[in-house]
């Protein structure tokens, strides 16, 4: 997905949180449901280690991610709104 196909999907409100190589947003879907979306902006390492944890928060049933994304740019997860987020790490 390119930057500006991921701009016309996701509308971002504001920065949430910086924390462990994220950086997450509150944004709005395509449907008008507001969502955080999830850069994964760190050291490559550390980005694979958060991918390969989101991979199996996925098979592990209702885990709230609704879409990974990855393109032009760094990976994003995209989740259901979580009022009390702390961070993925």
């Amino acid at each position: 997905m390119t930057r500006d196909e991921f701009e016309a999907r996701y509308r971002l409100l504001q920065t949430a949180l910086r924390s462990g190589g994220v950086i997450t947003h509150h944004a709005l879907s395509p449907e008008g449901a507001v969502v955080m979306v999830h850069v994964f902006d760190g050291e490559p390492d550390a980005v694979a280690e958060l991918q390969l944890r989101t991979v199996q928060l996925a098979g592990s049933g209702d885990s709230g991610i609704l879409e990974r994304l990855q393109g032009d740019g760094p990976p994003v997860l995209v989740t259901r709104f979580m009022r009390d987020f702390e961070g993925l790490g």
